[in-house]
């Protein structure tokens, strides 16, 4: 679980375990890329990260551009207070 800013407030997102093709991607050098939800989540404080299909990231190059709402976990600013 990684508790991010957005500026103003912090917000908590979950985001699931690395599993079995996570590791197989990594192995070939790729990441996969994470989407929230749309909507207003703020009143329940946690928002439930969807993560990209594996077969869409084995098949997507690594020099293509990230597409608006998805981004990289690991680029997250993880802050706890």
């Amino acid at each position: 679980m990684k508790i991010i800013s957005n500026g103003e407030k912090l917000m908590t997102i979950k985001i699931e375990d690395v599993g079995l093709s996570d590791r197989i991607l990594e192995l070939i050098g790729k990441k996969r890329l994470v989407k929230m939800p749309k909507g207003d989540m703020s009143k329940y404080g946690i928002y439930l990260a969807r993560r990209e299909n594996f077969l869409h990231c084995l098949l997507r190059s690594k020099d293509s551009t990230v597409l608006d709402g998805w981004f990289y976990p690991d680029e997250l600013k993880n802050e706890k207070t």
